[in-house]
C-alpha cells in the first residue's frame, strides 16, 4: 500500500503542478453544478472531509498525534502545517467532531433520495479534486485529494496497471451503496469519540496549564558558586578519565586485532596440533588484555558514574545557569500548553476519557451506524457482482479492473464478506471477544456491554475484573476470516479493509 501511495502521489504531484496555474473547481463549485442526488451526496461527503481538514488546520489538531481525527481519516488527512493555529477551548475538539457528524448526516440524507439500485452514474476526475485545507479558496501544494485517496485505496496489482494521466472514475449503482456504507463507518468513528466525551479531560489539562503561570517559588538557599566550582572540578576529572580511557583503548587495539585474527585462523585450521597451539596463544592474549594495563572496564564504569554525578549536580542549578534544565522545564510546560497536540497528552486523554461512563445516546448511534454499514456493504456486494461492464470502475468485481489499477478476485470478495459476518455475529452477541486472561471457552459479550455499558478502564479490562459483568461461555471470534482475507489480498489486508470498509 505504501508503494502504491508513492506511485499515485507522484502522479498527483504532476497533476497538481499543472493545475496550480489554473485552479480547478472547488468541491463547493462542483456541488452547485451537480444535478443528481448521488453526485450531490458524494460531493457533500467530500465537503464533510474538507471541513474536518479545515478545522484541523485552523486549530492545528492534525499536526501531531490527536485522538479521533487520525482514527477517522488516517495519517494522510492533511499535509499542510498551520504556523499560527487558533487557541483551543476545552470543547473545541468535540465541536469539530459534531460538525463532521452533522455534515455526514447531510450527505447521507441526500444520497438516500435515490435507492442504490437506481442511482444515476456520474464521472469524476480524481486528479482534479482538491481539498481547500487552509480555506483561502486557492489550490496550493498539499491540497490535492489524490494522495488522500491513495491512502485509503489498496495498492495496484502489477507494474503494468498503474494509472496514467487524468484518473477518471465512473461511479455507478454499486458505488452508491459503497459510499453509503463508508459514510456510516466515518459516522461510527465520530460517535465513538462522542460516546466518551473528552471535553472534561481537556478542561482539566487547560486548568493545569493556567496553574503553571502562578506557581509558588522556593529560594535556592545553598551556595550556587560552590556548586559551580564542584561541577567544574568534576568536569576536569571526567576529561582526564576520558583521556586515559582513549590512551588505554589505543594501546590495546593492536592486541585485540591480533586476538581477532587468531580466532579467525583457529576457525579455518584443520590440524588439531596447530589449532591447540593457536588456542593457547589466544588464551594468553586474552589474559593479557584482562591485566590492569589494558582492562578499561573499571574506567568505563567510573566514567559513566561521573557523568551521572555531573548531570545530577547541574540539575541543582537555577534555570538561568543551566540551559538543559531550562529547556526541560520549557518542554514540560509546553506539554501542558498543548493538550490537543502533544502525543503524551493524547495518550493521557484517551486513557482517562475511556474511564468515563459512556453516553448511551451516542453509543446507540455508534452501534446503529455499524449495523447500517453492514447492510449497505452487503447491498454493494450484490450490486457489484451483477455488473457486466468494465467502465472506469471505482470498486470492481472479479471481471473488472479499478481505474486505480487493482483487482478484486471472487475469493477476496468472499473472504471480506466472511469478516463482515463475524462482525455482525459479535454485535449480535453470537460470537464472543477473546480475553487473554480468561479460559478458552470464556469471552466478552459485546452485545451485553451495549445493553448496559460501563466505563472502559483499560487496566481493569486488561486484568479481567472490568470485563467480568460481560463475560459468557460460548464460541469466540478467531482470526480465521482475517487470515484468509490476508492471504487472498497477498498480505495487503489492511489496505483493502480500509478501502472496502
Amino acid at each position: 500500500m505504501f508503494h502504491h501511495f508513492l506511485r499515485v502521489a507522484a502522479l498527483s504531484l504532476t497533476l497538481t503542478q499543472a493545475a496550480l496555474a489554473q485552479t480547478p473547481p472547488s468541491l463547493t463549485d462542483r456541488l452547485t453544478q451537480a444535478e443528481a442526488p448521488f453526485e450531490q451526496g458524494a460531493l457533500q461527503a467530500l465537503i464533510a472531509i474538507e471541513r474536518l481538514m479545515q478545522s484541523n488546520y485552523d486549530y492545528g489538531i492534525g499536526q501531531s498525534l490527536t485522538p479521533g481525527t487520525r482514527f477517522i481519516l488516517g495519517p494522510r488527512a492533511t499535509t499542510m502545517h498551520n504556523p499560527a493555529p487558533k487557541p483551543l477551548k476545552a470543547d473545541s475538539f468535540v465541536t469539530v467532531i459534531k460538525t463532521f457528524a452533522a455534515d455526514l448526516d447531510t450527505a447521507r440524507t441526500t444520497l438516500a433520495q435515490t435507492p442504490s439500485e437506481t442511482a444515476a452514474p456520474f464521472t469524476l476526475d480524481l486528479g482534479a479534486l482538491w481539498f481547500d485545507v487552509n480555506g483561502n479558496g486557492q489550490f496550493e501544494n498539499g491540497e490535492a485529494a489524490l494522495p488522500w485517496i491513495a491512502s485509503i485505496a489498496p495498492r495496484a496489482q502489477g507494474a503494468g496497471n498503474q494509472p496514467e494521466g487524468p484518473i477518471e472514475v465512473r461511479f455507478d449503482a454499486a458505488d452508491h451503496a459503497w459510499l453509503m456504507a463508508y459514510t456510516h463507518v466515518l459516522s461510527a468513528s465520530a460517535e465513538a469519540i462522542l460516546t466518551f466525551d473528552p471535553t472534561p479531560i481537556f478542561a482539566d489539562l487547560l486548568a493545569a496549564e493556567a496553574q503553571l503561570t502562578d506557581l509558588p517559588e522556593l529560594p535556592y538557599d545553598y551556595d550556587v558558586t560552590a556548586l559551580r566550582a564542584r561541577i567544574n572540578a568534576l568536569a576536569s576529572e571526567l576529561e582526564a578519565m576520558e583521556a586515559e580511557r582513549d590512551r588505554m583503548t589505543k594501546a590495546r587495539n593492536p592486541f585485540q586485532a591480533k586476538l581477532n585474527a587468531l580466532r579467525q585462523t583457529i576457525r579455518s585450521t584443520e590440524d588439531d596440533a596447530a589449532r591447540a597451539a593457536l588456542q593457547n596463544e589466544a588464551k594468553a592474549l586474552q589474559e593479557e588484555l584482562k591485566s590492569p594495563a589494558f582492562d578499561i572496564t573499571p574506567l568505563r564504569r567510573e566514567t559513566s558514574a561521573l557523568r551521572r554525578q555531573i548531570a545530577a549536580a547541574r540539575a541543582k542549578l537555577p534555570p538561568e545557569d543551566m540551559d538543559e534544565v531550562t529547556r526541560g522545564r520549557q518542554q514540560s510546560a509546553q506539554l501542558m500548553r498543548e493538550p490537543f497536540r502533544e502525543p503524551l497528552n493524547t495518550v493521557y486523554s484517551v486513557l482517562t476519557t475511556l474511564r468515563q461512563q459512556p453516553d448511551p445516546v451516542h453509543l446507540d448511534r455508534f452501534e446503529t451506524h455499524l449495523r447500517e454499514m453492514l447492510t449497505h456493504n452487503r447491498r454493494f456486494w450484490d450490486l457489484v457482482t451483477e455488473e457486466n461492464d468494465n467502465d472506469r470502475e471505482w470498486v470492481p468485481n472479479s471481471a473488472q479492473t479499478s481505474a486505480l489499477g487493482f483487482e478484486i478476485p471472487e475469493q477476496m470478495a468472499r473472504d471480506w464478506q466472511a469478516i463482515l459476518a463475524d462482525m455482525e455475529a459479535v454485535l449480535d452477541g453470537r460470537l464472543l471477544i477473546p480475553h487473554p486472561m480468561m479460559p478458552h471457552d470464556i469471552g466478552i459479550n459485546v452485545a451485553a456491554w451495549f445493553d448496559d455499558p460501563s466505563s472502559l478502564d483499560l487496566v481493569a479490562w486488561l486484568h479481567g475484573v472490568g470485563a467480568t459483568p460481560y463475560l459468557a461461555r460460548g464460541p469466540r471470534i478467531t482470526e480465521e476470516s482475517w487470515i484468509a482475507f490476508q492471504r487472498s489480498t497477498g498480505g495487503n489486508g489492511f489496505g483493502f479493509a480500509l478501502f472496502l470498509n
